[in-house]
């Protein structure tokens, strides 16, 4: 399903994906979160190399989409504006404050990794279309227990001034 109009109380980083996507517009997948050692589905994959590079560039960014710390939040968001098209840059950028005032009043810290991911073939615009399985646990600082959050993210990629960059993005699905 979907995941829209969540509330923050239960999930503030899916939260903060589902607001900035659907303010695009959106309906697809996105969230997670880990280390910049994300899995590509596979190493046989008849992929041309176009498709290889966007999906490498997906699951970098899908870590960096999910794992935040909310004493760096200016530092997080200054990154996913380089990693994204202008499209998504304004977006990201137009739902920030209300989901900053969040992240900051409850101390969340977000670590995400990428489980799994595939692309799909090259859109007639070279667009590339990435689905990516993604962990992210979150936490409140001092709390004795965090959450895990277990998200389908879909990207699409477009190829900017030679750098794959995220254009589109959405989330489905929860733990």
């Amino acid at each position: 399903r979907v995941r829209e109009g969540l509330t923050q109380r239960a999930r503030p980083r899916v939260a903060l994906a589902a607001l900035c996507l659907g303010a695009m517009g959106l309906t697809g997948v996105l969230s997670g979160c880990g280390s910049s050692s994300a899995k590509v589905a596979s190493t046989d994959t008849g992929y041309t190399p176009a498709m290889q590079a966007a999906l490498t560039a997906a699951n970098r960014i899908a870590v960096d989409l999910t794992t935040y710390d909310y004493r760096q939040l200016n530092a997080f968001y200054t990154k996913l504006t380089a990693e994204g098209t202008a499209y998504f840059g304004k977006n990201l950028v137009a739902n920030r404050t209300d989901q900053t005032a969040y992240d900051e009043r409850i101390k969340v810290v977000a670590q995400g990794s990428v489980l799994a991911s595939a692309a799909k073939p090259q859109a007639a615009d070279g667009s590339v279309t990435i689905l990516l399985f993604v962990d992210q646990r979150l936490r409140s600082v001092g709390a004795s227990s965090g959450l895990l959050e277990q998200v389908r993210v879909q990207m699409v990629m477009k190829k900017v001034g030679g750098t794959w960059l995220v254009d589109q993005a959405t989330v489905t699905g929860s733990s």
